[in-house]
């Protein structure tokens, strides 16, 4: 009877530095992440042509002399993080990841003849025991076999019995009843490597280990580097088997590269060897390392390493062809860097931009001493190579000793590599040596990454939902269509049970389905946001830096000045872009300046905006006695080409929406925060030249008024607006009331009304009340703009939203980007006119807040209602 079951792999989670806190690599028991060192296999395979075998060349007694180790090498790498049977909470996250970096470590330092890969959905019972006593069958004698497992693994303890550990492969189980679905360690120890022929087999597993394989511990001759110990091991047959820790150890995460402890030094170790190195070796190495990475976080972990039978050794050989051509691709990546470095220097040359080209000097410097550094390495791995080719050649041939001993290769790349990445990052990016152009393009060039990455999510979400629904679907449905009632053998309760049955049945699996599609949803996510985040982290970077605009390119007047306020209104063209800005000039100034504006001298500064789009940030007229005036509200204008309709950038963000001064109606409550994402908005409303432009007239009545200037009003904007973006392309829109009232409180302050909280100034800003009784709009632009430049929001004419009227829409209106309800009484209209009151008050200026709210019915005339536009960004 079994009276304990436990499986040691789970999802790993990462954990801050020197947590004490361990993460467990297991759900209670002994998990086996199996490395099996068998090269071989069924998935994927990947084969390398081997004429001449696997040798090695070793100096004895000051011969050279090569021996012949393999005839081939044959890799097979398992790993699964997918399981066709286990629960969503079993499901595993990073053992693919795991083989893949033992896998890309043969791939590129071994000469490994093949390598076959099973992952996920590859890797069932079938196609991995085709694999161990099938492809491996016909192995020669002369060959060695490396397989490495990563996924789940059990054990189960009979009573008074010794334990028995089983591998999970995709389609397994962790039912008592269905270990036969499994593969078990004692198959692996008794009846697979026995019959597989190879020379040299080595099993690996990063995982507590049970006890199940390891019959000896290191038992056999005492690793050297001499020629005898080598020919000894070469002769005899060997299968080794090196574990990540003892027997109910845990497995630690949070190793080099990613890794867990045990793969990450295993990793460590195969990259560093330079020679050769012995299984036996590497299992002492990975004892004494990972036992001291597991103390040093509170934990105990100490690898086991021995034999299962055999007096050989398997022998790890560098490709020192491939360890060539790594250090030369090496030194091509950095003198394309230096290029590229010189290239931006020459740029930044060109703007006399002193301290980017220090900048750029420093780094040069740097890639330069990196660059001497690689070419080193380049030719020390190159006399290497040839040394090797030489000695083989000289050994094959019976030739004499060489006379000289080459140099050894510059071991100091990673401490060159951690020294230049600290410097750069003390002295900054090289990216604040482009221009505003080459940052556009740079900043066009991630927005298509990001977009790519996230259109290859949803293409390949729903390949890996296809194979968990084809597996539960027909089963769903095949529980779902009971067969009616056999009246001759089944009674009614037993017929309505097994209703009841298949209820339960379908809810159970369709409960499934959902954790696993979840579980993979939530992972490709993962996966994609892990690919976008560094890709964001550079476009943030770039949308960050200013660039500096000197007065020979900027072309700027003043508008007006507001002697209450002390302010001018100015008008400027920055490289050809708009802007619009509210500077403070104290009255004493004022006159001079305006009279003579060639006494000031104009600065300012650009930013990119995500979208690539250029906006000023900062702007400056600074006098002849030092005295310097700085913007306080700036917007960047856009024209269009039909209309000559200018548009005012309004950067997104998070205000306080509805009625923060508490004068208002019921519909203007409760007070709840509100999103809006960046968008462009008309600097006044559409007025009636602009309308004729694109409708060909305009109403008689209006005609009349011969007021181009004037807002028009009395009229639905839909036909417009549809018009006008056949004209242009573009998708010009009404506002959202969200966005219309961030707008009017420029930019979502704390404004009563557009441009100012103080009603003796209000006449400054809007036209409003009795004294503008006539029965027409005024003129736009003679008022004075809120801070983002915008003319006429509060008075002058409604204006019209995109939303539908609620008046209880407040208590339920989503945080972002609202659109108002899917039903409502008529559209909201905002921001009062010249002859409109506060139902609430009497007061005109009441009914011209920006937190009030109208409504216009849909088949009434909108008298003294206009309309101004909106022009998303994306």
């Amino acid at each position: 009877m079994y009276n304990k079951i436990g499986f040691c792999r789970s999802n790993r989670f990462s954990t801050p530095p020197f947590s004490p806190s361990l993460l467990k690599r297991g759900l209670g028991g002994v998990f086996f992440f199996f490395v099996l060192f068998l090269f071989c296999a069924v998935g994927t395979a990947h084969s390398a042509p081997d004429t001449r075998g696997v040798r090695i060349t070793v100096r004895d007694e000051g011969a050279a002399k090569t021996l012949a180790l393999y005839d081939k090498i044959t890799a097979v790498i398992i790993g699964i993080d997918r399981y066709q049977n286990l629960k969503a909470e079993n499901q595993l996250k990073f053992a693919v990841s795991d083989a893949k970096g033992v896998e890309q470590v043969l791939r590129e330092r071994y000469p490994v003849s093949k390598i076959i890969t099973l992952y996920n959905e590859q890797a069932t019972r079938d196609n991995i025991m085709k694999v161990l006593q099938g492809d491996l069958a016909t192995a020669g004698s002369d060959e060695a076999i490396f397989i490495y497992f990563a996924g789940h693994g059990i054990t189960r303890s009979p009573q008074q019995q010794k334990k028995l550990g089983y591998l999970i492969p995709n389609d397994g189980s962790l039912e008592i009843n269905e270990m036969h679905k499994n593969i078990s360690m004692q198959q692996i120890s008794s009846d697979i490597s026995p019959l597989i022929p190879a020379k040299h087999i080595l099993f690996v597993m990063d995982a507590c280990f049970g006890g199940l394989l390891l019959s000896t511990r290191g038992a056999g001759l005492e690793p050297s580097h001499k020629l005898a110990y080598l020919e000894e091991i070469t002769r005899e047959p060997v299968r080794q088997i090196i574990t990540a820790g003892g027997e109910n150890e845990e497995v630690l995460d949070g190793g080099l590269f990613g890794h867990s402890v045990f793969t990450g030094r295993l990793i460590e170790a195969l990259k560093n060897n330079k020679d050769f190195i012995t299984a036996q070796e590497l299992g002492l190495e990975l004892e004494k390392k990972v036992y001291g990475d597991a103390m040093s976080k509170g934990h105990k972990q100490r690898p086991q390493a021995g034999k299962i039978y055999g007096t050989g050794d398997f022998v790890f050989i560098p490709d020192f062809e491939k360890l060539k051509k790594e250090s030369e691709g090496e030194v091509s990546t950095l003198e394309a860097e230096m290029r590229e470095i010189e290239r931006l220097k020459q740029e930044a040359g060109k703007r006399k931009e002193d301290a980017k080209i220090r900048e750029l000097e420093r780094e040069r410097l740097l890639k330069e001493s990196a660059l001497k550094q690689a070419r080193l390495r380049e030719e020390s791995a190159q006399r290497e190579a040839e040394m090797r080719k030489r000695m083989e050649e000289e050994s094959l041939k019976g030739a004499e000793e060489s006379k000289r001993q080459e140099k050894e290769r510059n071991e100091r790349l990673a401490y060159l590599k951690l020294q230049s990445e600290k410097m750069k990052q003390e002295l900054g990016s090289p990216a604040s040596a482009l221009g505003i152009t080459e940052a556009q393009t740079e900043v066009n060039r991630l927005n298509s990454m990001i977009a790519k990455l996230e259109s290859d999510y949803q293409t390949e979400l729903p390949k890996q939902l296809k194979p968990v629904k084809d597996y539960y679907e027909p089963k769903i449905k095949k529980a779902e269509n009971q067969p009616p009632m056999d009246k001759m053998f089944e009674t009614e309760p037993e017929y309505k049970e097994r209703l009841e049955k298949g209820k339960r049945e379908v809810s159970s699996l369709k409960t499934e389905l959902s954790q696993k599609e979840t579980a993979i949803t939530e992972q490709l996510k993962a996966d994609m946001s892990g690919q976008i985040k560094p890709l964001l982290e550079q476009r943030d970077n770039l949308t960050k830096q200013e660039f500096p605009v000197g007065n020979k390119e900027i072309k700027w007047k003043f508008e007006k000045y507001y002697p209450v306020q002390e302010e001018f209104v100015l008008s400027a063209v920055i490289k050809d872009m708009e802007m619009f800005a509210i500077v403070p000039v104290p009255k004493a100034k004022a006159r001079e300046y305006y009279q003579n504006p060639d006494l000031l001298v104009a600065s300012a500064a650009i930013k990119i905006e995500s979208d690539a789009s250029p906006v000023a940030s900062k702007f400056t007229i600074q006098g002849a006695e030092g005295d310097a005036y700085y913007a306080k509200s700036l917007a960047t204008v856009i024209l269009d080409s039909i209309t000559n309709m200018r548009f005012v950038f309004v950067k997104g963000g998070c205000y306080q929406m509805g009625d923060t001064f508490g004068d208002g109606g019921s519909e203007e409550k409760p007070v709840h925060e509100v999103c809006v994402d960046d968008f462009y908005m008309g600097e006044t409303e559409v007025t009636q030249k602009q309308w004729r432009e694109v409708m060909g007239s305009i109403p008689s009545f209006l005609d009349r008024e011969q007021c181009d200037d004037c807002a028009i009003y009395s009229i639905k904007p839909n036909e417009f607006i549809s018009r006008l973006n056949q004209k242009t392309g573009k998708n010009y829109r009404l506002p959202t009331e969200a966005e219309w009232e961030y707008a009017a409180r420029s930019g979502g302050k704390k404004e009563k009304w557009a441009g100012t909280s103080n009603e003796s100034d209000l006449k400054d800003y809007a036209w409003y009340g009795e004294h503008y009784s006539k029965a027409m709009s005024h003129p736009v632009k003679q008022k004075k703009p809120n801070g983002l430049g915008l003319y006429d929001m509060s008075g002058n004419v409604w204006e019209w939203c995109s939303d539908r009227f609620d008046y209880d829409y407040y208590k339920k209106s989503p945080k972002n980007n609202p659109k108002g309800p899917s039903n409502g009484i008529g559209f909201v209209i905002r921001g009062g006119s010249v002859d409109s009151r506060n139902p609430y008050n009497a007061s005109w200026s009441s009914s011209i807040r920006n937190s009030g709210r109208e409504n216009i019915g849909e088949n009434f005339n909108p008298v003294y209602t206009g309309f101004r536009l909106v022009l998303p960004v994306h």
